[in-house]
């Protein structure tokens, strides 16, 4: 008898922060994931215009226009980036989770 030894061992996950401009296509951004079984993976927060392609491992795609940046010209302050926090999260077969979550930058065009 040779028992299945039960998977422990979360995946790892490693994305960077990224800056990219509204409107402009991005650079891809590389998602490594690293298991020893097949994984799923769920991406939250991207701003509209962005998507996970799971087949390449990558956020893609073109940041829409943002409409609402916050701009007080009697004040001369206007909002020329906005930081949206991205939540990864992958599990794999055995139901081992790991979250890690990185910056998209947008920037004013």
């Amino acid at each position: 008898n040779n028992p299945k030894v039960a998977d422990t061992t979360a995946p790892t996950v490693d994305a960077s922060d990224a800056t990219v401009t509204e409107g402009q296509v991005i650079t891809p951004i590389p998602v490594t994931i690293t298991d020893d079984n097949d994984t799923t993976e769920e991406v939250t927060g991207l701003p509209s215009g962005l998507t996970y392609d799971d087949v390449n491992n990558q956020i893609i795609g073109t940041p829409d226009i943002i409409t609402d940046w916050n701009d007080d010209a009697a004040t001369g302050t206007y909002e020329e980036t906005r930081d949206f926090p991205v939540t990864i999260t992958v599990t794999d077969e055995a139901g081992n989770v790991t979250e890690e979550t990185i910056i998209i930058t947008v920037q004013r065009d």
